[in-house]
């Protein structure tokens, strides 16, 4: 990372992914590794819900 990143947490040992998800055609099921943690948010960085350890299955 560098003063170029838009992260606001971010550091050189969290691997940090992110995605789109078009949700016009219906629901979708998102496969999430089991050790990793993360949240699932709206398009104005509005949490819905936790997913990984946190989550509502724990994993």
């Amino acid at each position: 990372m560098d003063s170029k990143s838009l992260f606001l947490t971010a550091n050189a040992d969290t691997v940090y992914y992110l995605s789109a998800i078009d949700l016009s055609k219906g629901p979708m099921v998102i496969e999430q590794p089991s050790d990793a943690v993360g949240t699932i948010n709206d398009m104005w960085f509005t949490w819905i819900i936790d997913i990984g350890g946190p989550g509502p299955d724990r994993g």
